[in-house]
């Protein structure tokens, strides 16, 4: 697994600037962000760039195995309830360990940490992070599927894991958000529709709708600009790749679409620098022009 450019060795001294550069690189390939290649993606690269420990470690042991046991189970996959639970659930499972890593980074603990701090910082995060994916939804929407979710990770209850007083602990604690939230929401349902329950969730698919389109006119902007050749300048593409990785898609097709676009202007800039190096076999003056002009070429 590559890692991603820009993230700084996790023995590099932490500054402001390498900090921030740690939390864009994580950042864009979490699940939501165009970098990501698959869902788990994000989880190959933390245990590159900390472990690696490999299957016996958190991040592809638990963290990838259990992303790509949700995402692919077909029962979860054909209800909208649960497959919207799955995509935010990903997200915050993600969005927790990377705070976590770059908190450690900043701290200048990174390099020392080991794989149970690890595994105990992502486990203590499970459990808010099901109830922020909408699990109490879930269970009022699609109760039938509650033992699904519930079976995928049946070997961390094996007593004699690791895995398994911290799978308790976040299966205990998920339950006790479940039904404080699931009281919220079942009287609210039985409210009439002027309570607001419905309009607000009303409300909410609608900014989920014009965020998605949004999303796609950018892109469809970029790709137009590009194919029409006014991106032509490896620092110019630099930043638009740069602000493609940073945004979070609501869907996985949207991410894929960016991935895509990221692709094609990283193909656009190799073209460019080639034409750089072509015209300084000839004028090798012009190079600390190109460099001042263009900068970030020589990278391509």
């Amino acid at each position: 697994m590559a890692l991603p450019r820009g993230l700084p060795a996790k023995n590099t001294p932490p500054t402001p600037a390498t900090i921030e550069a740690a939390r864009s690189a994580l950042t864009g390939v979490m699940a939501n962000h165009a970098g990501a290649e698959q869902p788990w993606t994000f989880y190959e690269v933390v245990d590159e760039w900390i472990g690696p420990w490999g299957n016996a470690g958190y991040p592809i042991g638990y963290g990838k195995y259990y992303c790509q046991a949700f995402w692919t189970n077909e029962k979860l996959r054909r209800n909208t309830t649960t497959r919207a639970w799955v995509w935010r659930t990903m997200i915050a499972l993600q969005e927790s360990l990377r705070d976590f890593l770059v908190r450690q980074y900043a701290a200048g603990r990174l390099a020392r940490i080991s794989e149970a701090e690890v595994r105990a910082a992502a486990f203590a995060s499970h459990a808010s992070a099901y109830d922020r994916g909408g699990l109490t939804l879930v269970a009022l929407i699609a109760p039938e599927l509650i033992p699904t979710i519930a079976s995928i990770p049946s070997r961390e209850f094996d007593p004699r894991g690791a895995n398994f007083w911290p799978t308790v602990d976040q299966v205990l604690e998920s339950l006790g958000f479940g039904v404080h939230r699931a009281m919220a929401v079942g009287l609210a349902s039985l409210m009439p529709a002027h309570s607001g329950f419905l309009s607000n969730a009303y409300r909410a698919d609608q900014r989920r709708m014009a965020e998605i389109r949004n999303r796609m006119g950018t892109i469809a902007r970029v790709r137009s600009q590009l194919e029409a050749g006014r991106l032509d300048r490896v620092s110019v593409l630099n930043a638009v790749t740069a602000r493609l990785l940073s945004i979070p898609f609501p869907d996985r097709q949207m991410a894929r679409v960016a991935r895509d676009l990221i692709a094609d202007c990283n193909a656009r800039k190799r073209v460019i620098a080639s034409r750089y190096r072509r015209e300084l076999q000839v004028h090798p003056e012009w190079r600390a022009n190109y460099n001042r002009v263009d900068p970030g070429w020589s990278e391509w």
